[in-house]
């Protein structure tokens, strides 16, 4: 053979390896066709469309093939609606994310018929903040602390019947015996914010500590907004003087009671997508979720928006998930009883 055609050959050749490296990259292939559907469980302009919305414009350049993206608002049943459609309807080939608050997300675990879906099914993306879950007020309200609550009665607003914002406000009466008279209907917490300032209650739950440091810290400081009550086990530094919900129990069963019914919110902004994905595509999602909570602009994005956020993989969900539904049958119904509204 020539040098002239060997050197034609080892074109072609180099040619022909390159093409077949494009090839043999078949995520990259998918997804560079493939425009993204980020589904939020919560109206547009609360804190779940703000996190969401922020990650969606990074995550794609971590996602091989870049695709492009597209948020959709889904609200209703405090959740379930687009927990329902992500699990039942979407595409089941990655091609569909979305968020749902963490109390929609773990309905099933305690019987909720209307929950159409299983939550240790969902594929686990990630958490974009692991939280603790409080109950606020405001100083107009003259609800001094979480004391007056337990001893007369207060009014609390709450959406739907399957978000925290309800659930909560029932372990804290059947649980801890508070003396409150529930509002419920609300479409989200914007507008809860709202009957909150305008006096039409007094106070309400679900809303992450994050999401008020972040948003409201200067309200926090001054003392026109207080905190009631928090929920979880690890008090943050910040708000450590505040009452936590354990504070109150008295037996183990009591503590893991609290767990299922208040400890849920730790999964406070969760990534999840359909079940029985292709495991290369999980785990391209997966790693891009984790590249994008690194991102020095994704971070400067957030940090501009004052959006606090503790990221945790899919797998550490997929284990608090475990968590949840390991525990004995007995305490899954007791929670499940004390979430019911009187």
């Amino acid at each position: 053979m020539s040098k002239r055609r060997l050197i034609a050959s080892l074109g072609v050749f180099g040619c022909l390896t390159i093409v077949s490296t494009v090839r043999a990259d078949p995520i990259a292939d998918f997804y560079s066709k493939t425009q993204m559907h980020y589904i939020v469980g919560n109206g547009a302009g609360g804190g779940y469309d703000s996190y969401v919305r922020t990650m969606a414009r990074y995550m794609g350049k971590y996602i091989p093939g870049n695709p492009t993206h597209i948020v959709e608002n889904m609200p209703g049943a405090g959740g379930i609606r687009a927990a329902a459609y992500i699990f039942n309807v979407a595409p089941k080939d990655g091609s569909v994310m979305g968020s749902v608050t963490s109390a929609s997300a773990t309905e099933p675990l305690f019987g909720n018929t209307q929950a159409k879906y299983e939550t240790a099914k969902f594929t686990w993306i990630g958490n974009i903040d692991e939280s603790d879950a409080t109950c606020i007020t405001v100083a107009s309200s003259g609800v001094a602390d979480f004391k007056d609550v337990l001893a007369k009665e207060t009014i609390f607003g709450a959406t739907g019947a399957g978000g925290a914002t309800v659930q909560h406000v029932a372990g804290l009466v059947n649980l801890l015996g508070a003396k409150i008279k529930l509002v419920s209907g609300y479409k989200g917490m914007a507008d809860l914010n709202l009957a909150l300032q305008r006096g039409e209650i007094q106070a309400y739950c679900g809303i992450p500590f994050s999401e008020l440091k972040g948003h409201r810290g200067a309200e926090l400081q001054s003392g026109t907004l207080k905190i009631l009550i928090q929920m979880a086990a690890d008090k943050p530094a910040e708000i450590a003087d505040v009452p936590s919900v354990l504070d109150f129990t008295k037996t183990e069963e009591d503590r893991e009671v609290a767990d299922l019914v208040f400890g849920r919110l730790v999964l406070g902004r969760p990534i999840l997508a359909p079940p029985d994905l292709p495991a290369d595509r999980r785990q391209a999602l997966r790693t891009a979720f984790m590249k994008t909570m690194s991102d020095p602009d994704f971070i400067a994005d957030m940090q501009q928006q004052k959006l606090e956020f503790s990221p945790s993989s899919g797998e550490d969900v997929e284990r608090t998930i475990k968590r949840f539904a390991g525990y004995p049958p007995a305490v899954i119904a007791r929670a499940k009883a004390l979430m019911k509204e009187d």
